[in-house]
């Protein structure tokens, strides 16, 4: 198995782009910019990296609120009881 090195300014740019699509931050436009400029498996990488952590955020965001909405629910329950 051989190994690939990639420039600086590759790594550079796939982290950033990674980690302002994660955040929700990222221009469409830029995102396409910036990866056609990188190697396809390190925009590959970078795209599943993305789309990995959007998807978890959703998971995470939809627990917190069954969460909330099941503590608001039995609150709401208790005042019914009283």
């Amino acid at each position: 198995m051989s190994k690939k090195l990639y420039s600086q300014e590759t790594v550079f740019e796939a982290i950033r782009i990674t980690a302002m699509g994660t955040a929700g931050i990222l221009d469409k436009e830029e995102a396409e910019a910036a990866l056609s400029k990188m190697p396809e498996n390190v925009a590959r990488y970078v795209m599943a990296s993305t789309l990995a952590a959007h998807e978890t955020q959703k998971i995470a965001m939809a627990r917190a609120m069954e969460k909330i909405l099941a503590k608001i629910s039995k609150e709401e329950s208790d005042k019914s009881e009283k």
